[in-house]
């Protein structure tokens, strides 16, 4: 049989992702409109901390930061619920289950390191997260993560490389990974200094997050808050134009349309009623 001896040809891909230099962090972090994001990675380039143990820092953790560092004693992963069920109890801090998405098999779970670990940063990162601090002093629950979403859930892996890889690809970069860019911040150099302090060593201004361009001020303006506000104008518009609106079959905003385009009396009439509205 011919085809036992044929073996078509397979054209395998490189699975090895393009490594990090100085050049892409610096145009990667002074091109990050996202203040949550810049400040974590800051924190995955400078403190040599895995990605669960960086979203896993709670304010509580930050005490320290007028002595130069940061206390690591916690790291967050996403289980399945049946591998939580068999896990130490004891070695479980919080749980947190996402409202809308109890069918799901997985949950985000808060879990003890077994050692603390002191984690001595650059100036300019501590400077960074005593700003942060302060900022959200008064609102702030010590044992919250200091990464979290607007229901007070903490930030999953994959929240993270979802924005991640939104940078990315609106800078154009190779695929570069989060986890590479870890390790690359530990790593030395020719003249065997770490990257991060080369980094840190040649700025000499305070780390700001860069404002948002119109770019990113338009994608805000369709996030889900104020699709919300977009929702109820309109609903506002129905209920002030509903006794003008035929009673058909097809929406009450195309017959209206319909009507207007068709009418231009009913146009005069429905801009009076408008205004008396008003």
């Amino acid at each position: 049989n011919y085809f036992t001896e044929y073996r078509p040809k397979v054209s395998a891909k490189n699975q090895e992702s393009p490594s990090w230099n100085l050049s892409y962090w610096t145009r990667l972090i002074s091109n990050c409109t996202n203040e949550k994001l810049f400040i974590l990675l800051h924190l995955c380039f400078d403190s040599g901390l895995s990605l669960s143990e960086v979203r896993a820092i709670t304010w509580s953790n930050l005490d320290h930061l007028e002595e130069g560092y940061i206390v690591s004693n916690k790291r967050i992963r996403r289980l399945n619920k049946n591998i939580v069920l068999e896990m130490d109890p004891s070695s479980i801090i919080q749980t947190y289950k996402k409202k809308g998405f109890q069918n799901t098999n997985t949950v985000v779970v808060l879990l003890k390191n077994k050692q603390e670990k002191k984690v001595y940063l650059h100036s300019q990162v501590i400077e960074l997260l005593m700003e942060w601090r302060n900022r959200y002093a008064q609102n702030r629950c010590d044992d919250s993560t200091i990464f979290s979403l607007k229901d007070d859930l903490p930030y999953d892996d994959r929240v993270v490389n979802k924005h991640f890889k939104e940078l990315i690809s609106k800078l154009g970069f190779p695929e570069l990974t989060l986890v590479k860019l870890m390790s690359f911040g530990r790593q030395k150099g020719r003249n065997e200094v770490l990257y991060s302090d080369v980094y840190y060593s040649s700025l000499r201004q305070p780390l700001r997050c860069k404002k948002p361009d119109i770019d990113g001020v338009r994608d805000f303006l369709n996030c889900r808050q104020v699709m919300e506000c977009k929702e109820k104008w309109n609903q506002s518009f129905k209920e002030k134009t509903s006794g003008l609106l035929p009673k058909e079959e097809h929406s009450d905003f195309d017959a209206l349309v319909d009507k207007l385009k068709s009418d231009p009396s009913l146009k005069r009439e429905l801009l009076n009623k408008l205004l008396e509205k008003r």
